[in-house]
């Protein structure tokens, strides 16, 4: 996989990210190091061509694979979440909160962001969503 990822120059952006969505809810995230940081570097080089569910995904699967280690990829992903936190819808709103909280970076700028776009669409979070938001 790491190979045909790696070397193909016709995987795009949200193909990558349901790669690295699909190894982090096998539960196995942690054990497969080199498939994860692989797809971090590719990720990271095309998280401009991802929409907002695949920033969400990326940054929630690498949270679960241990995201303390892919923090390039975390600067990348907190500069186009960002720019785009209003286009996030609230569930991606709150996946993307407690993925770059449990990952343990910290970004004040896109949470200031993630705040506003929250603040405006706090009417369509569900219970578990204000709950992920909040611990974040």
């Amino acid at each position: 996989t790491i190979t045909v990822v790696s070397t193909s120059t016709q995987t795009r952006a949200r193909e990558l990210a349901n790669i690295a969505h699909g190894v982090a809810r096998s539960g196995c995230g942690g054990t497969t190091g080199s498939l994860m940081a692989a797809l971090a570097g590719l990720i990271e080089r095309r998280v401009g061509d991802c929409n907002t569910q695949e920033l969400a995904n990326v940054a929630w699967a690498f949270a679960k694979a241990g995201g303390g280690s892919y923090g390039q990829l975390y600067t990348a992903l907190a500069r186009a979440a960002e720019q785009r936190a209003t286009s996030f819808n609230a569930q991606e709103l709150a996946n993307t909160a407690w993925a770059f909280a449990t990952a343990g970076h910290s970004n004040a700028a896109l949470f200031a962001a993630l705040a506003r776009a929250i603040e405006r669409n706090l009417h369509d979070f569900t219970v578990q969503g204000i709950s992920n938001t909040m611990w974040a």
